[in-house]
């Protein structure tokens, strides 16, 4: 049983799916459903995951332009300097999709996966123990409540996890957040070389500026902010997130007037934290078991490759390969050895980026 249909909960149950395990797949949403996200992940990540998912296929049928190149801009520089995408592994590319039509795609190929079972519109109530051990899940959808008992549940429902708060996940590094994100769409914005092909990042003080040309010929154009900068741009975020572009000129001079598509969207400062991921009868993973600030945009890799992790752990345990305290020790180094040198330079760097 996994709980939670996005980013990790998808891999987790496509790569389960596809080694032979039966898998349950519940979310409290109806996809394509939106949730708050910037949206650029790696060749080396995400897209590889996706590779071991059998889902890249899909997720590149969306039809976001691949990003092979990188602009980069610091201070009031209005030349950039060119370079190689980040990590662009095997894939050979960077990506980034709006994660309404991500998400979907990926649990609707999760779905489509022999022993996969996805419902929607569906929410964990409670779990199941026998003594200390998770052995299931009471579910909700619509007025209908049933119980489901299963060998493992698996908590891929994000920073706000309610299985790691109803297992009572023990935290090993906690940290409030330090940063802040506002990101809206434009149409017709176009990298300095008039195509859509790289992402850019502009860096001027302790703020930090992107651009991911994406699906459906939209371009994320997002900021990362200090609480205070935060904090003044939330009282007018629809006026004052343009005006606030105008600290990066590489970019600001290419805004297309009047073709922003929706709202500007925010969040303020989260926490960074990393949790115990698994016990008797539960794990987590994604961001129920590691969140960082998103100013490095390492989210989705790092939900997509633990899932890739835990898929194997698990794997591992059904077929009684190996046992249930090995498999946990064994998920939490690989997890580590992948993403917590990651984290803990995010959290060091989020405090201010002119120190980094």
């Amino acid at each position: 049983m996994i709980v939670g249909a996005r980013v990790a909960g998808s891999v987790l149950a496509s790569v389960l799916g596809r080694s032979g395990v039966r898998v349950l797949l519940v979310d409290s949403s109806h996809f394509p459903s939106d949730t708050l996200s910037t949206h650029f992940f790696r060749g080396a990540g995400a897209l590889e995951s996706f590779r071991r998912a059998s889902a890249l296929e899909a997720v590149l049928g969306i039809g976001a332009p691949r990003l092979t190149r990188e602009y980069h801009f610091a201070g009031d520089r209005t030349e950039p300097e060119v370079t190689a995408p980040q990590d662009p592994g095997t894939v050979g590319f960077s990506l980034s999709v709006r994660r309404i039509e991500l998400d979907a795609t990926l649990a609707r190929t999760a779905g489509q996966v022999p022993g996969v079972t996805l419902l929607e519109r569906t929410r964990a109530t409670r779990l199941l123990r026998e003594g200390s051990r998770v052995v299931g899940v009471e579910l909700r959808t619509g007025d209908r409540t049933r119980t489901v008992r299963c060998r493992y549940v698996v908590g891929a429902d994000g920073r706000r996890s309610w299985v790691a708060q109803e297992t009572a996940a023990p935290l090993y590094h906690f940290e409030a957040g330090h940063r802040g994100m506002y990101y809206a769409y434009f149409e017709e914005f176009t990298n300095p070389d008039g195509g859509r092909g790289g992402a850019e990042f502009s860096v001027n003080g302790d703020e930090m500026a992107y651009v991911f040309p994406s699906d459906h010929d939209l371009t994320c154009v997002a900021l990362s902010l200090n609480a205070e900068a935060f904090a003044w741009c939330r009282a007018d975020p629809q006026t004052r997130f343009e005006q606030r572009l105008a600290r990066h000129p590489g970019l600001h001079r290419r805004v297309p007037r009047n073709r922003r598509v929706g709202r500007v969207q925010g969040i303020g400062p989260t926490p960074n934290f990393i949790r115990v991921p698994a016990g008797p009868g539960w794990a987590l993973v994604g961001d129920a078991e590691m969140h960082q600030d998103p100013f490095t945009g390492r989210g989705i890799d790092n939900a997509s490759g633990h899932a890739v992790r835990l898929a194997s752990a698990l794997a591992g345990l059904l077929r009684g390969s190996i046992a249930e305290a090995e498999a946990w020790v064994t998920y939490e180094r690989e997890r580590d050895a992948m993403s917590a040198a990651s984290y803990y330079e995010t959290v060091r760097v989020s405090r201010d980026l002119t120190a980094s």
